[in-house]
């Protein structure tokens, strides 16, 4: 194989070992055909790591922005996988540029940061509930 030492796919890995990975890691792919979050892809951003994650991957909606901290590519679209670890791989900074921009972004994905969106979803709905119940009473 062209690649030989320079792409490693390890395949499962016990949770205990991830962080040795994430560390020696210059990019983390998920090519899931299907994965309905894929918190991998928070665990690799935290580490500092630019993603590249197929559509089927759930959270590569929310966390990859393409260009930005990483790739998104049509699941199952090979060439579209090589192209995205091309743009990476062409400027010798462009992974660490990436990879910065992957923890800044995670860090809004934070306990805090989930509650504090929770809290406004449910005030939102609560005062769409309670204008539901104003145009009720003001009907009859």
């Amino acid at each position: 194989s062209k690649l030989g030492g320079s792409v490693r796919l390890v395949g499962y890995v016990k949770y205990s070992e991830l962080p040795k990975w994430y560390a020696i890691s210059n990019v983390f792919v998920h090519p899931a055909k299907r994965e309905s979050w894929g918190v991998s892809v928070n665990e690799a951003m935290a580490c500092g790591l630019p993603v590249v994650a197929s559509s089927s991957v759930g959270s590569s909606y929310d966390l990859i922005h393409d260009g930005i901290n990483g790739y998104q590519y049509p699941s199952g679209d090979i060439k579209a996988l090589a192209d995205c670890l091309a743009r990476i791989a062409s400027r010798a900074d462009r992974g660490c540029e990436l990879g910065e921009r992957s923890r800044h972004l995670i860090n809004a994905w934070d306990f805090e940061a989930t509650m504090k969106s929770l809290e406004s979803a449910l005030h939102m709905i609560s005062r769409g509930q309670q204008n539901d119940l104003k145009g009720t009473t003001e009907m009859t």
